[in-house]
């Protein structure tokens, strides 16, 4: 099943659902390869999480980088919770 959270390719940026409670935003630079994804979430008003991810042809999620890459972030936000 792909992740509703893919951008159209017309559009430089996406809002994306909260990720971890935070807002988050997925966009684009133009020209990104397959299997790329580069997403941000506002962690506070003066710190942004940004994730960049470049999967490799052989990976299982290429068809949805994002959809890793949203894991991926809400896995480090509950992390970084943990050790504050």
């Amino acid at each position: 099943m792909r992740s509703k959270r893919k951008v159209a390719a017309s559009r430089p940026f996406n809002v994306l659902p909260n990720i971890a409670g935070y807002p988050a935003v997925q966009y684009a630079n133009g020209g990104e390869d397959p299997g790329a994804c580069q997403l941000a979430v506002g962690l506070r008003d003066d710190m942004t999480y940004v994730l960049v991810t470049q999967l490799r042809r052989a990976s299982p999620y290429l068809d949805d980088p994002c959809g890793l890459s949203v894991k991926i972030a809400e896995f480090t936000i509950k992390h970084l919770k943990m050790t504050q």
